[in-house]
């Protein structure tokens, strides 16, 4: 059976376990010379403590690479049942420099049935972080059609207040959706924050568990006052390569199709029910859009005019944005009381 294991890792625990040997070493000899017999004793029993240690980590390492080997057909199974055997994913390219042509496009697609196939999404964690950027860029998307919204709902209510004064038809008939859009984009903000530092803690321990944490804690078990600490970096290092990606992996159903349906809801989508925005981020600073009172009945004549598709947006904002932001602050403590309880 062919296991799976990141590159060098054989490399870095045999340096590690060379390096134990080696204090090990030290320590003995430096009791040797300054005649002091306990210590000598200790020091003889650590290499015992560095030979179980080396024996778990080969052992250890060799189970995480069948585990990981066992997680890609788990984790097809699974998003076969949520998505459908023929249906490919679209993920963002982790690679794309719009500034590098050979970069490739900005995302890519994989069949269900390749993922396994596929390096970028082959084990948990990597899947696991090519998932939270889709979630990312979906955020990213909704807080500018959010901005851009606002900034041309806003105006047409603050002349509206002007206008009105205190008339209650005029003075609410804009300010409950600006109300929203406001709110809307603070939870967008934090959900974002969120989602970045779960993608960031996921590259940590995929990138540093069986290169760092595991070595460090074979080095560190070699002596009896930090023997605690070893085996915790250890323990840290197997939790975080596999059953902390994988509790994503199995959590990912739940999110259902929110981060891979995210482009099909909203403005300027072309779908049914939705409005393409008369302008993108850029091109609405630079037109000077709502300073003054002719672009404001511009945008005023624009809300007016797409009324439904507003609406079908704020909709979309609560079928669809909204649970995921849910899911996006409470679903974390689940893996994270995995990666510590292990």
């Amino acid at each position: 059976m062919d296991v799976a294991f990141p590159p060098d890792t054989f490399f870095i625990m045999a340096m590690a376990s060379i390096l134990s040997l080696g204090l090990v070493t030290v320590f003995y000899f430096v009791a040797h010379i300054l005649n002091l017999p306990k210590l000598k004793l200790q020091a003889k029993g650590e290499y015992s403590q560095v030979f179980a240690s080396i024996l778990l980590i080969v052992f250890a390492t060799y189970l995480l690479g069948v585990f990981t080997n066992m997680s890609s057909p788990i984790m097809q199974s699974m998003l076969e049942q949520t998505y459908g055997a023929s249906k490919s994913l679209e993920f963002s390219n982790p690679n794309y420099d719009p500034n590098l042509p050979a970069s490739g496009d900005p995302a890519f697609t994989i069949k269900i049935s390749e993922l396994g196939n596929d390096q970028r999404t082959s084990t948990p964690g990597n899947f696991s972080i090519r998932y939270m950027e889709n979630l990312a860029n979906c955020l990213i998307s909704y807080y500018t059609k959010v901005y851009v919204l606002n900034s041309i709902v806003e105006p047409v209510e603050k002349l509206s207040m002007e206008i009105g004064g205190h008339e209650p038809m005029m003075m609410w008939a804009y300010t409950p959706l600006v109300g929203i859009l406001h709110i809307a984009a603070g939870y967008i903000t934090h959900a974002l924050v969120f989602v970045y530092v779960q993608m960031r803690a996921l590259a940590f321990f995929n990138n540093v568990s069986l290169t760092f944490l595991l070595p460090l804690g074979l080095v560190l078990r070699s002596f009896a006052l930090t023997r605690g600490a070893g085996a915790f970096l250890m323990a840290l290092a197997i939790s975080g390569y596999f059953l902390y990606p994988m509790t994503y992996v199995m959590m990912f159903p739940i999110l259902g199709n929110s981060a891979f349906n995210c482009y099909h809801h909203g403005i300027g989508t072309g779908g049914e029910g939705t409005i393409d925005l008369p302008y993108t981020i850029n091109s609405y600073l630079e037109a000077d859009c709502g300073a003054d009172l002719s672009s404001t009945m511009s945008s005023y004549y624009f809300v007016q005019q797409n009324d439904s598709g507003i609406r079908a947006f704020i909709k979309g904002l609560t079928d669809v944005l909204l649970p995921m932001i849910t899911r996006v602050f409470i679903l974390p403590a689940v893996p994270l009381v995995v990666l510590f309880t292990f």
